[in-house]
């Protein structure tokens, strides 16, 4: 009888484990991050946690839209990704992909629905998926397609080059990529959550680390940059985002700068190290 009852305990705890293995939604939250995400989206229904290295992701519904959150275990949002219609996307973006000269509106043509992509301290960027027969593109961009990319491929952590994989593994131990894309020019750009913070790595279309830029809060600026930013060259302008990019060998911020009394407003962006040296 005990042989029997042993059997039986061995076989079910062989089935928990297969479905622990198989079932992502057995993880659980830390109380951090269920927390603040209950705090952010209270009307958030099917939730299903997953965890992701030292972070947590979650997928649920709201407003019956699918949404992909994540989340530090200290409690930190750092991005969500959420479908709307083309046609409730920007003005600017649409503008763009209309007036798009190498994938002409005639034979590429935006698809239904934008993937909305926010992250902690970025703006709001949206992707549009192009078609033309069997060929397809997204395009990235901005809210005022300022910056936009063209992606050829999405690809997967295990779908990147072999030395990409190498370098962020070498250089940034405890991150998560959460994607990483080729760029129509060859070169490509990995998305990933790093500590409390949301990187972009940039790589050359021989796979080699360019730069890596994080966004940095105007109130966060060295002494220096800011006596540069309130000089007599920039006083008609106001700081719109600050990203810095940190290079093999020096590192600056890349600050865009808007001036809304002009007509239709101007934006200009400045490089400036932590010595306040323009670049």
């Amino acid at each position: 009888m005990k042989t029997k009852r042993l059997m039986i305990l061995v076989s079910l705890l062989a089935m928990f484990a297969a479905c622990s293995r198989n079932d992502s939604h057995v993880d659980f939250p830390s109380r951090s991050a269920e927390t603040a995400f209950r705090a952010k989206y209270p009307g958030a229904s099917s939730v299903e946690w997953e965890s992701a290295g030292v972070f947590q992701k979650v997928e649920f519904v709201l407003n019956s839209t699918d949404y992909e959150a994540w989340y530090s275990v200290s409690g930190v949002w750092l991005q969500t990704e959420y479908a709307l219609a083309y046609t409730d996307g920007p003005l600017a973006v649409r503008e763009y992909i209309t007036n798009n000269i190498n994938y002409p509106i005639g034979s590429w043509k935006p698809q239904r629905s934008a993937e909305v992509l926010e992250r902690l301290n970025y703006p709001l960027w949206y992707e549009v998926e192009l078609k033309n027969g069997n060929e397809e593109v997204s395009i990235w961009a901005d809210a005022e397609a300022y910056g936009h990319y063209t992606v050829t491929e999405d690809l997967d952590r295990d779908e990147l080059p072999r030395s990409i994989n190498n370098f962020l593994a070498s250089k940034y131990t405890n991150s998560w990529v959460t994607e990483g894309v080729e760029l129509s020019d060859g070169s490509y750009v990995v998305n990933l959550l790093d500590g409390n913070e949301v990187k972009q790595v940039h790589f050359n279309p021989l796979s080699e680390w360019t730069y890596t830029g994080w966004p940095i809060s105007v109130a966060d600026l060295p002494a220096a940059v800011q006596t540069v930013l309130g000089g007599e060259a920039y006083k008609d302008y106001s700081v719109k985002s600050v990203e810095f990019q940190q290079y093999p060998n020096e590192g600056y911020y890349h600050i865009i700068l808007e001036n809304t009394s002009l007509p239709g407003s101007r934006t200009i962006w400045v490089n400036i190290d932590s010595q306040g040296n323009i670049h």
